[in-house]
């Protein structure tokens, strides 16, 4: 399936002779297969047009929704700070994001999900402490139970000025 003349593949057509029915040539070297008359000739093509329009349509089909992910995609992880973006749709793209082949921008988005998924933890840490807290202190009308209670919440669950720096900080760097 290469051409005689030229050594390139013929992928989608070729053409041969009657006369030398095992050499084939592109349609660019036509001229090179043989002496005999055009009417002699063999056209070989693997589609047929129908074929090839159907290939086309979903080639352009798959072209625009790669264009479109890659348009939702360069927003959702430009560096701009006032966009909210739903965890989801970063998951979401990540994953849709595979049938594009863009290996650039998908390793880009897999890495604002892995900071996505370390901020929606240090937030869920923060929280928690916070309302482990409150609770301790709305549930003690005692002050004397207060005050032992206090002593028992354990440093680990205090909200220190460090992790919110620390959230603060991680936020403006990206």
């Amino acid at each position: 399936r290469q051409c005689d003349a030229c050594k390139t593949t013929c992928f989608l057509s070729a053409i041969s002779c009657l006369c030398k029915p095992n050499i084939l040539v592109c349609i660019n070297h036509v001229d090179q297969l043989c002496s005999c008359s055009p009417k002699k000739y063999c056209l070989w093509y693997r589609y047929t047009i129908d074929e090839m329009s159907n290939m086309l349509d979903a080639l352009r089909e798959r072209l625009d929704l790669c264009q479109k992910w890659k348009i939702l995609v360069n927003r959702l992880i430009s560096n701009d700070h006032q966009n909210l973006i739903d965890f989801n749709d970063i998951e979401k793209h990540t994953t849709s994001g595979v049938l594009c082949l863009r290996d650039d921008i998908r390793i880009k988005m897999e890495e604002k999900l892995a900071e996505a998924i370390e901020y929606r933890q240090m937030a869920k840490n923060i929280l928690k402490r916070i309302t482990c807290k409150d609770e301790l202190i709305e549930n003690n009308n005692n002050d004397d139970d207060l005050n032992k209670k206090k002593k028992n919440f354990n440093d680990e669950n205090k909200v220190t000025l460090n992790d919110i720096n620390q959230l603060k900080k991680s936020s403006k760097i990206n």
